[in-house]
């Protein structure tokens, strides 16, 4: 019975928080202070309070200006404690780890599985010592989406599927399963060359209309994505924008290196993954910008529309890991679309991610 209460206390404390925050750590604290002169426990009290309300307070600078004002949030306070999820490839050491075998996969799994998920609402995950907002994270079922809102995911979708035919996959080392694609300006790059290195030339000058269609529709989906990272938080948009025009760095719209930012320009290329993607844990370290915007949406292989879980076959559901929080964003089959906001250098891994459900905006520049 003890087993099973201390595996539940951190989902309690991740649901009740929000709920009755002076009440559930007053009684944690009683049960740990039993011997602990009243005076000296509403002291030490006073200064966890202060403490709470400082934390508070840093949140609020980044998540006052969102569209979450008004609305009930899962506050999650998770420590940083270090953990591999992988203990042999990790011990390694390698620049390129091998993939891990189905022995290694089903461990990494059944360690996730006593992690704090995330399934629903409106979630904002903090590190519990440094006080830094971690991930800001929306869940969106698919029966709550407006005709709009499905319009705009259904553009952004089948415009990343239909850009697999003039850009390359990244390297598969990249990644442990399915493909990931890359949209934008990145290393490399060449004057007059919207996608960069990933553009296949035969491919875009065999299907000029085709292409030219799409570098056109490219302001409209980067006008849909920066709404979009506007709403999670406006201070990580306005952070994104004045990186890139300080250092002249372009949208993935543009068609030219030194063309001005349109208003909900933020980021200079995006990814998307598709076929089971899953990689390694690993931290993002280098990007010239803190902050990275993520759209995940199930879609319909064949052309890569919002596919509707409740009426089509054969849906599925992954998870986003933060192993060092202890805790994941599960996609369940009938939440269309989850959103996260979320500072760099915190490891993430995508697990057993299903095939053709999900892209990634990434603000990032690397």
């Amino acid at each position: 019975m003890s087993h099973l209460i201390a595996m539940h206390l951190p989902l309690l404390h991740h649901l009740v928080i929000p709920i009755c925050l002076r009440t559930w750590l007053g009684h944690l604290m009683m049960q740990n202070n039993k011997n602990v002169p009243p005076k000296n426990f509403m002291k030490s009290w006073a200064q966890k309070k202060c403490w709470l309300n400082d934390r508070h307070s840093i949140v609020s600078l980044n998540i006052i200006a969102t569209s979450f004002n008004g609305q009930r949030i899962i506050w999650s306070m998770q420590q940083c404690i270090k953990r591999h999820l992988y203990p042999k490839i990790n011990a390694e050491n390698k620049s390129l780890p091998h993939k891990p075998t189905a022995k290694e996969l089903a461990h990494a799994q059944a360690i996730v599985n006593d992690f704090i998920p995330f399934t629903h609402g409106k979630v904002i995950l903090i590190d519990r010592d440094a006080g830094q907002v971690v991930a800001v994270i929306e869940f969106i079922p698919i029966s709550e989406l407006t005709s709009t809102e499905k319009a705009e995911i259904n553009c952004i979708t089948t415009f990343l599927h239909k850009w697999k035919k003039f850009v390359y996959p990244i390297a598969a080392g990249r990644g442990w399963g399915g493909r990931m694609w890359g949209v934008g300006w990145r290393k490399c790059i060449k004057a007059l060359e919207l996608f960069g290195r990933y553009i296949k030339l035969r491919a875009a000058r065999s299907f000029g209309r085709e292409y030219f269609q799409l570098a056109i529709q490219s302001q409209l989906v980067s006008r849909i994505l920066g709404r979009m990272f506007k709403s999670m938080g406006n201070i990580p948009f306005k952070s994104n924008r004045e990186l890139m025009e300080k250092h002249g760095i372009p949208s993935f719209a543009s068609g030219e290196f030194n063309n001005c930012l349109s208003k909900f320009d933020c980021a200079p290329h995006i990814t998307f993954t598709t076929n089971g993607f899953y990689n390694q844990p690993h931290c993002d370290k280098g990007d010239a910008s803190d902050y990275a915007f993520a759209l995940f949406v199930p879609v319909k292989k064949s052309d890569g529309t919002l596919a509707d879980p409740s009426t089509e076959a054969g849906a599925s559901g992954g998870r986003f890991v933060f192993p060092d929080y202890k805790c994941y964003i599960a996609f369940q089959p009938q939440t269309v679309r989850s959103r996260r906001s979320t500072l760099v250098g915190i490891e993430t891994t995508w697990e057993n991610l299903p095939s053709d459900s999900a892209c990634q905006s990434s603000s990032s520049s690397k």
